[in-house]
């Protein structure tokens, strides 16, 4: 502490640590600074001291957070807002009239400035209250008094003549117990802990705001906030822990000065909401640090410090740093001594017994670190011999399994040891170690995010993400965690299923991208712009790691088949729309008329996106009527039934060409509900229908009412060629799930499952085409009740499906199921339908959307100011074929494309090389060309497929990339 004795320092102090003065265990000693105090911390010199750091009559304490601020590796460990009662102490005899001059602290003095107006003598200042007492005790004068705290008066033998001087009874001092000793020791219930940090508030018009927004979007209470302007050169002193700002002399002259904000929140820094918090805290300043989490009370309340000071007895029983050899703080095992395990030990070793295993022989290498070596096949002596408390499995990801596998079961269900893994993958060893080991076990999945290159200069600043997945001794696996904390890692809390999904689009990618960068050659020359450098340092980093490592990351993390996926969508986009630049002439609108602005008006970004995305279709030098086109026409052949011509006849001869409600006309919504509920199974009302013109038309308005900009929508494919433009129209980004041909074109559910966990909270529909143009597929009951109980968990219950069933009614083995008669779907589900295929209403396009009411009036208030309604005469029609077509027509319609999609089929299987997944409806057929096309090849894609077919054949084919199934 402080001053000489009894002064309010040691007098917190005792307070504070009630144990260790009961129990005659407290051992105080005066120094004569902060400076002084800081530093015997940091030597350990003396195992912890009190700062006093804020009153409230005077505020802060700069100087002393400065410090703080200053002493790396000091932590606080506890705090104590401590009553100010400053009595009036002389030698004993002394009376009150005799005193003609008061000795103290001038803060002391400046509280007790209205007693000693009315008592009217003189005052003199002196550095402590301690010190004043001490000069009383110590002097022959017997006219002196000195201010103080009653300890002070005990300690130098003085007499009390006034208790309670001070102006106000409402006058504490803050004090902060500090340590070099880390969190491992304080409270982890956020209901009575507090974490004190200070970080860079950059000087912007915002600043201020976003960070405030960072504790309120989390319910994180702040006890305190302080914001302090300092002189930018100031922050010089600091420029090591300033990452990626470096403080410049310019910038130092630039800005006369800049703000560190101090703040105190009511949680535990290793929370997971404070963790997300400091994550995101960092991406607007470019400097924080954690003074400490510790132990707090409520003003009226008593701080229990019971643990904290068995833990400061403890501490202080253990021997010297200088003499320290086998009294370690953990005992660590770890298991795999690779150059990974190595480089582990290299740090754990300065503080902790450290034991290595591993199937090579590591025996020297182990002697040189001071590790103790234990044979793989004595594992059982880590724990029945050596009693270890951790056990740190640093073994690759695709090995894992079978080093589980070799653990001892029953030993570690006897001595429960933690355990800990450090693998680049975090789900799979998670569930591995959740299912494979005793619940006895303490289990701690962390990822170290550097190595030995990367830390080879000490890990200050390095990443380190961890989850405490189960813990029954806290304080353990604390200490553990701690051991990254001491060596100033960046710490960062977050769960595995969080990590894998981010480490898909940055660990994952950064390693792909640095592979296939080397694979095209990729390396320095003599000409290299920065941008350059930074990929050929890619490929140099990542080249070093092993093809196993990159094996690991691709087949342990599901989210990371997407991110290939999404990178060869990326690619093929780029050079569609390189190429349609290039080749002008083939295009269907000059890329010229786009982009080029007309008197000053332009075109916008998504109309540009779509013409500029749009694949171009094959072209013929043929007279088109020499062209057998029959097999890329999009709709049926056969005509109308007779009740539907006679319909649109009727209502030309009346004159019915009048506008109808916006929403359809009442006639045919009510119908629609009748027919939804007999043949679909589902229950909608006549106000939950618009009816609008054509189902493409009902699919844009449904994700435009629903979609915010850059909300992603999941679309299987292949798919309809227009739902990739509508998402983009919507301002939405469309997410392609690719489905393959040996899984009959079927959505699986993990596939669902991994989409919606990569897409988040950013999802706001998924797209189901059934049955499915252009693959023809009708999805079974069974397969849409996988995905629909997915979609019932609680983290996906924002997301619409966008059910397209235009085509229902040519199926030709089995109806297929809607998806809003699946159990807890029809509020969720925006259901398509259609009157073109089923009824061969291709020239009076006419399709609905069913949905709950609120969604489908507004639906029809969009549509209002689109197309008004849809045309009477297709509505006219519809309701007559609802209505008075008898099933037999939709039968033998089914009959005759059931004839031509069997005889397509036949021909197709005598053609080698080609194959097809046998349509259950619709009028599609996609072909799988995979055996004819290849680089370099006559023919290289199936739009040069169905060039070449066009121009030497005459037969006319649509491509697979309009599909999206290049």
């Amino acid at each position: 502490f402080i001053g000489e004795a009894g002064s309010y320092s040691e007098t917190a102090a005792r307070s504070l640590l009630a144990p260790l003065v009961q129990s005659q265990l407290f051992n105080g000693v005066g120094l004569p600074n902060y400076d002084a105090l800081f530093q015997a911390v940091q030597q350990g010199d003396v195992l912890c001291a009190m700062v006093a750091i804020e009153s409230s009559m005077g505020g802060s304490i700069h100087t002393n957070y400065d410090l703080l601020l200053r002493s790396t590796g000091v932590h606080i460990l506890a705090e104590i807002d401590f009553p100010m009662v400053h009595c009036l102490m002389v030698k004993p005899g002394v009376a009150l009239e005799d005193v003609r001059t008061v000795l103290s602290h001038q803060s002391v003095l400046r509280d007790c400035e209205e007693f000693l107006r009315i008592w009217g003598g003189l005052t003199d200042t002196r550095p402590d209250t301690g010190s004043a007492a001490k000069e009383v005790a110590d002097s022959k004068l017997t006219n002196i008094a000195a201010l103080g705290s009653e300890l002070c008066a005990q300690r130098h033998g003085l007499e009390v003549l006034r208790r309670g001087v001070q102006d106000t009874d409402s006058n504490f001092h803050r004090f902060l117990l500090v340590s070099s000793e880390s969190f491992r020791n304080v409270a982890t219930d956020n209901a009575a802990c507090k974490t004190s940090i200070v970080f860079w508030l950059p000087n912007a018009t915002d600043s201020l705001f976003k960070v405030l927004a960072v504790f309120a979007l989390r319910d994180i209470n702040l006890t305190k906030m302080e914001s302090r302007p300092v002189p930018a050169a100031y922050l010089q002193k600091f420029a090591v822990d300033f990452e990626p700002v470096t403080i410049s002399d310019k910038m130092a002259e630039k800005k006369k000065y800049e703000y560190f904000c101090y703040v105190d929140i009511s949680e535990h820094y290793l929370s997971n909401n404070v963790q997300m918090a400091f994550k995101h805290l960092r991406e607007i300043t470019p400097f924080l640090r954690v003074l400490g989490s510790y132990r707090t009370g409520d003003i009226t309340e008593e701080v229990d410090t019971t643990e904290l000071c068995k833990a400061l007895v403890s501490a202080s029983q253990q021997p010297s740093a200088e003499v320290r050899t086998s009294a370690k703080a953990l005992r660590i095992a770890i298991m795999g001594f690779g150059n990974f395990g190595q480089f582990l030990a290299k740090e754990m070793v300065k503080s902790h017994e450290v034991f290595a295993t591993s199937k090579s022989d590591y025996t020297e290498v182990a002697l040189e670190l001071g590790v103790t070596w234990v044979p793989w096949d004595r594992l059982q002596d880590l724990l029945l011999v050596h009693n270890i408390d951790v056990l740190l499995i640093s073994a690759s990801i695709t090995s894992f399994q079978s080093v589980v596998d070799a653990l001892p079961k029953e030993a570690l269900k006897t001595k429960a040891p933690l355990i800990a893994e450090v693998c680049s993958v975090k789900v799979f060893p998670k569930n591995v170690l959740l299912k494979d080991l005793p619940p006895e076990c303490d289990l701690v999945c962390t990822h170290p995010m550097f190595g030995p290159e990367s830390g080879k200069h000490g890990w200050f600043g390095l990443p380190f993400v961890f989850e405490i997945v189960r813990a029954q001794k806290w304080e353990r696996a604390q200490a553990f965690i701690s051991i990254f904390d001491d060596a100033r890692c960046r710490m960062v809390c977050m769960s595995c299923e969080e990590h894998d999904r981010l480490a898909a689009t940055s660990q994952f990618l950064t390693h792909l991208t640095g592979r296939i960068l080397a694979l095209t050659g990729c390396a320095p020359t003599t000409l290299d712009l920065k941008g350059y450098k930074s990929l050929c340092k890619v490929v140099e980093t990542t080249s070093k790691d092993s093809f196993e490592l990159f094996y690991g990351l691709f087949k342990y993390n599901p989210a990371s088949l997407d991110t290939i996926r999404k990178l060869k969508s990326a690619f093929d986009g780029i050079e569609k729309k390189l190429v349609f630049r290039r080749d002008k002439n083939l295009a269907r609108a000059p890329t010229a008329v786009v982009d080029q602005d007309v008197d000053g008006l332009q075109i916008s970004s998504p109309v540009k996106e779509l013409v500029s995305s749009m694949p171009t279709m094959p072209t013929s030098t043929h007279p088109q009527q020499d062209v057998n086109s029959h097999l890329s026409s999009s709709e049926t052949d056969f005509k109308q039934p007779t009740e539907v011509l006679k319909a649109i006849s009727d209502a030309l001869e009346a004159g019915d060409t009048h506008y109808t409600e916006v929403q359809g006309d009442l006639q045919l919504r009510q119908q629609l509900s009748v027919y939804l509920a007999k043949n679909r199974q589902v229950t909608y009302e006549p106000e939950q229908i618009c009816v609008s013109n054509g189902a493409v038309q009902a699919v844009y308005q449904a994700l435009l009412a629903v979609c915010e900009d850059g909300d992603k929508v999941l679309i299987p494919t292949p798919c309809c060629a227009s739902y990739f433009d509508i998402v983009r129209l919507c301002r939405g980004q469309p997410v392609p799930i690719a489905t393959e041909a040996a899984d009959g074109y079927t959505l699986r559910p993990q596939q669902l499952r991994d989409a919606l966990v990569s897409a988040a909270a950013k999802c706001r529909a998924v797209v189901l085409c059934n049955p499915c143009n252009p693959t023809g597929v009708v999805m079974r009951r069974e397969d849409l009740e996988a995905l629909a109980s997915i979609l019932r968990e609680p983290a996906f219950s924002h997301i619409y499906v966008l059910a397209d069933e235009s085509y229902e009614r040519l199926t030709y083995d089995s109806p297929a199921t809607s998806f809003a008669s699946l159990d807890g779907m029809c509020g969720r589900t925006l259901l398509i339908g259609s009157f073109s295929a089923g009824y061969g209403m291709r020239g009076l396009p006419l399709g609905y959307l069913a949905a709950q009411r609120g969604l489908a009036t507004a639906v029809s208030m969009l549509q209002s100011q689109l197309t008004s309604c849809a045309s009477n005469l297709a509505q006219r029609a519809a309701l007559v074929a609802l209505r008075d077509v008898p099933s037999s027509w939709i039968e033998a319609r089914l009959g005759e494309l059931r004839e031509k999609r069997d005889f397509v089929l036949g021909e197709l299987s005598k053609l080698p090389g080609i194959s097809c997944v046998a349509p259950d409806g619709t009028f599609f057929v996609l072909l799988n060309l995979a055996r004819y096309v290849s680089e370099g090849a006559k023919v290289e894609s199936s739009a040069s497929f169905c060039d070449l077919l066009l121009r030497d054949y005459k037969v006319a084919l649509v491509p697979g990339e309009h599909f999206h199934a290049p």
